[in-house]
């Protein structure tokens, strides 16, 4: 059965899958069990497997399973220690998602399912299909925008709810963000030591990276400054 795509695009064929699938339902002690889908422990477990095996950052491994748990808890239903749905359940599901969260994180939703959906031997992840053009956020970080920001958290340093140290690691940390484009987790991972002061840039290795791929960011004269009045 084709799904209309204007009406539902993540979703092309409907299949049915069988072997893993049809063992699965089986076990089912539930009306009609062959119109649903099943995921068990062994099936999360294994994806969480592969993450681990490939070396991934631990911020992208809570990525995937705030992702997985998401879905399970929202749309599917525990039956006997296994996790249960129908097509119903996944359209409105992947609907919800689009709607109400970023294009960006829709896609992850899509990617992260289609992995776990092959695991679990559920023939829908050849038809889960993430957009090939997504809405753009032209949303932008203006100088009045980091201003702002800087004004907050003074106003919370002087109220006393932010102390010294918060403040001037906090207004650090973004600017030097800001001016590089380096990510918080890529940040976090920066020994002191390791930041090239004198000459206004960082080398961020393999093992820092999102990406796995080693880059030399640079910063601002203003914020070298910073970072020696921070240092000291």
């Amino acid at each position: 059965m084709k799904m209309p795509q204007q009406a539902f695009p993540a979703i092309g064929h409907v299949f049915h899958s069988s072997g893993k699938q049809d063992y699965y339902r089986s076990l089912l002690q539930v009306q009609n069990p062959n119109q649903y889908y099943v995921i068990t422990e062994e099936d999360i477990n294994r994806l969480f497997l592969e993450f681990e095996a490939k070396g991934v950052t631990h911020s992208h491994k809570r990525s995937v399973e705030y992702i997985i748990t998401m879905f399970l808890k929202e749309a599917t239903k525990e039956n006997n220690g296994r996790y249960i749905f129908t097509m119903k359940d996944l359209k409105e599901y992947l609907t919800l998602i689009r709607q109400s969260y970023s294009p960006s994180f829709y896609r992850k939703n899509i990617t992260y399912l289609k992995k776990l959906f092959r695991i679990a031997g559920i023939d829908l992840a050849e038809s889960l299909k993430a957009p090939t053009e997504l809405n753009v956020d032209l949303t932008i970080v203006t100088v009045d925008d980091i201003k702002s920001l800087i004004q907050l958290v003074d106003s919370l340093h002087i109220s006393n709810r932010f102390e010294d140290w918060k403040r001037d690691q906090f207004i650090t940390a973004m600017l030097l963000m800001a001016v590089s484009g380096m990510r918080v987790s890529e940040l976090e991972r920066i020994p002191l030591k390791e930041i090239d002061i004198e000459n206004r840039r960082i080398r961020l290795n393999t093992h820092q990276t999102k990406t796995r791929q080693s880059r030399v960011v640079f910063f601002t004269y203003e914020v070298q400054e910073l970072l020696e009045d921070y240092i000291r």
